[in-house]
Parts: structure tokens; C-alpha cells; sequence
């Protein structure tokens, strides 16, 4: 909702390609203005840690690589934020890439689809519709919820390496013959 009205087009006119720390910035606008507590609770939980070595070096990590993100290619942020955010054609089936329709209902091998409780740039309910959409008949659902990063604690949050890592690897293990 936040970017229905956003006028990407004449953004992208204006600025060519979208800088990284730009987008950094309104999401951590968006996340401030939108659910204030969580940005409370991060800053409680660097308090906390303040003697956790490995939880300031993950930290120190994710911030190192959220002040280095590369510019967007202006074309494919325009075509994201319309096609993707504001018509939401993947869902609606009206997705095109390459002049081919993009058919989520055309997905027939397994699909995992892992999510975050507390993303709020891909909510569990908007990955979760994924799993709906394909027809496989192996298809999972997964949510994870240590961290406070949203979707890329998935990986590098707390429930990364205990949760998501072992659930991955016995995911493709199992369908790797």
C-alpha cells in the first residue's frame, strides 16, 4: 500500500539508477514508521548482547553489507515496483518476461518457500500465497522468526544456522536422488 501511489516512473527519470543506500534507507524508514516497536526491540537486543561476541560480529556483518548495497538498474526498479508491487501481475497470472507469460500454475517440480514472521517487505502471507499458486504436488511452506532483519534473517538470523540451514539441506536431500 505504502508504494501504491509512488510515481516510479518519474523517480526513475530523475535518478536513473536507484542508489543502494537509498533503498536502505526507505526500508528502514518504512520499517520505523510502520512498526515502531521492532525498531525499540532492535537497539534492546544490542543491549543485551553487548558481551555476545558472535551476535556483534553477525551484526557487525549485516550492517557491513546493508551500507554496501550496489545501485539498481533503474529498468528493473521500475519494472519491479509496477509489475511486481503496485499490479501485482505474477499473482493476477498477467506477468510477462521476455514476451512469455509468467504461470506460477506452470510450476510443477518441489517448491519450498521460506519466509520470515517479521518481514515486512515480503510478509509470510504474501510468500505463503506462492505455495497456493504452483501446482506441484511437493510444496512446503516454511517460516522461520529469530532476528530482527526480516527475510535476510532467514539465512543469517539466529534460527539460520539451526533451523533453516537443516531444513534446507534435508529439503534438497531428500529430492536429490
Amino acid at each position: 500500500q505504502w508504494l501504491q501511489g509512488f510515481d516510479v516512473d518519474r523517480f526513475v527519470d530523475a535518478v536513473g539508477n536507484v542508489p543502494g543506500d537509498w533503498i536502505r534507507d526507505q526500508i528502514r524508514l518504512f520499517a520505523s514508521a510502520t512498526w515502531p516497536e521492532r525498531s525499540l526491540r532492535i537497539w534492546f537486543d544490542l543491549l543485551l548482547h553487548l558481551w555476545d561476541r558472535e551476535y556483534l560480529k553477525r551484526q557487525e556483518l549485516l550492517n557491513q553489507w546493508l551500507n554496501d548495497l550496489l545501485p539498481f538498474p533503474g529498468e528493473a526498479y521500475r519494472q519491479f515496483i509496477k509489475e511486481f508491487v503496485q499490479a501485482n501481475k505474477l499473482i493476477e497470472r498477467e506477468l510477462f518476461i521476455g514476451g512469455r507469460l509468467i504461470d506460477p500454475s506452470l510450476i510443477t517440480c518441489p517448491v519450498l518457500v521460506l519466509a520470515h514472521t517479521e518481514d515486512l517487505l515480503a510478509p509470510p502471507d504474501s510468500a505463503r500465497a506462492l505455495v497456493d499458486l504452483v501446482t506441484s504436488t511437493d510444496r512446503e511452506f516454511f517460516e522461520v522468526s529469530g532476528g530482527n532483519g526480516g527475510h535476510i534473517d532467514i539465512v543469517v538470523g539466529s534460527e539460520g544456522p539451526t533451523v533453516t540451514w537443516p531444513k534446507v539441506s534435508a529439503w534438497l536431500q531428500a529430492r536429490s536422488g
